[in-house]
């Protein structure tokens, strides 16, 4: 069944009205029509199989929720601060961290840091975009325009940094319950930044031999991290 995105909270029986954009692609791109059904997610866990119920002019359209669930969180919670690089290659970052069901998102300022932070209207749609695409009924809550000293102020118990090549993974064997992950920017985090990631305290977690790109190294250490202590 099609996914689309609605911001409301959900309840059997309720009539919703979708939003212009996803009303336009609904009707105009799909050219789905009245009592279609259709799959709506409102990013925040709900998931509701629905109808179309009404439709009004070109881009206004009301559904009625059939039936609503809740679907649990990822057993692991992840914090992921990154130093954005270039504004395409964070619209993947940002992608990989719905898919991987990351909790938060913190853009930091770094050192070396290259790009600036993008607007938060096109950081959510890419959210959604993703979501509706990977099927993850969560959207991660997403924090831009963060210096580092702000971004340590938020560390959860339990970090890890990566890509090391230089160092082994040492972490935790019992299970966590959330994880902060630091990922640098291309230019990697400097010396003292280093040092105060270390001080949290932090775990370093290197994925093979050779430095890897931001959003490489994105996607290896939240895969790994989830694979690890993110299972039911």
């Amino acid at each position: 069944m099609r996914k689309f995105f609605c911001d409301e909270l959900f309840e059997v029986g309720q009539l919703v009205k979708i939003d212009k954009t996803e009303s336009r692609h609904i009707l105009q791109t799909l050219r789905m029509k009245e009592g279609d059904e259709l799959l709506l997610m409102n990013g925040e866990g709900l998931l509701a199989d629905a109808k179309i119920a009404k439709i009004e002019g070109r881009n206004n359209l009301f559904c009625e929720l059939l039936q609503v669930t809740h679907a649990p969180r990822p057993k692991l919670k992840i914090s992921l601060f990154v130093a954005p690089p270039s504004n395409g290659t964070l619209a993947l970052i940002l992608k990989q961290a719905v898919e991987l069901g990351v909790h938060s998102v913190y853009l930091m300022a770094c050192q070396y840091s290259v790009s600036k932070s993008k607007k938060e209207k096109n950081v959510q749609a890419e959210l959604i975009s993703a979501a509706k695409q990977s099927g993850n009924p969560y959207l991660p809550k997403v924090l831009s325009g963060l210096t580092f000293k702000e971004a340590l102020a938020l560390a959860p118990a339990n970090n890890f940094y990566g890509a090391v090549p230089s160092d082994d993974f040492s972490a935790p064997e019992n299970s966590i319950g959330e994880a902060g992950v630091w990922i640098g920017p291309e230019g990697g985090f400097s010396d003292s930044e280093l040092q105060e990631i270390q001080k949290l305290p932090a775990c370093p977690l290197a994925i093979g031999p050779y430095i890897l790109r931001v959003e490489t190294a994105v996607n290896s250490v939240c895969s790994v991290l989830m694979s690890k202590y993110g299972q039911a």
